[in-house]
């Protein structure tokens, strides 16, 4: 029997995600159908069905999968020593939106909060926090505003960077971002 915790389950989801992204390089995602990821994941409609409600819940499942695996690059990437904030921060969380830039590409697109913003949070708490606390002498009840401002921002420079392709090398996309950062 084929069930949420099984490998032939699992599978089948994988490859449901995977003609997805495929279709999300070379297709305006309004044009994206499930009969469309059903002929590039060669299943049926009732498999797709009996996996997810619809295109949004299969996006809603790939968040959360990109989700999980940029935490475990976030745990695993020892925070600076240096105590100043440096482009090297930002270099595991750009190397994991341009691995996946098709998602991003479509998942960016009318975003007020940032997709995968756990991984966001981590990255605003373990870095730039710190650095803020010691440099600016901010009072610790306004960092929502400062974290409020500083996802905003870089929303939108990692919408504008995506939609360009991810023309900028990592390394100096991080640099620019370091220079966007008024803190």
């Amino acid at each position: 029997m084929n069930t949420k915790n099984n490998r032939r389950y699992k599978e089948t989801t994988r490859k449901l995600s995977a003609a997805m992204l495929d279709l999300m390089k070379y297709t305006e995602f309004d044009r994206i159908t499930v009969r469309k990821i059903c002929e590039n994941a060669h299943v049926n409609h009732s498999t797709f069905y009996a996996h997810f409600r619809d295109i949004y819940d299969l996006i809603g499942h790939m968040e959360q999968s990109l989700q999980e695996r940029l935490l475990q690059i976030y745990k695993e990437t020892p925070a600076p020593s240096s105590g100043v904030l440096s482009a090297e921060i930002f270099i595991p969380f750009l190397e994991h939106v341009y691995e996946h830039k098709y998602f991003y590409r479509i998942n960016l697109l009318n975003r007020k909060v940032l997709p995968l913003s756990q991984g966001c949070e981590m990255l605003w708490k373990m870095n730039i926090v710190p650095f803020i606390l010691r440099k600016k002498k901010i009072p610790e009840d306004q960092l929502p505003y400062n974290y409020t401002y500083f996802q905003a921002g870089f929303i939108m420079l990692l919408q504008k960077w995506v939609d360009k392709g991810c023309k900028e090398p990592i390394e100096e996309f991080a640099e620019i971002i370091i220079s966007c950062v008024s803190i």
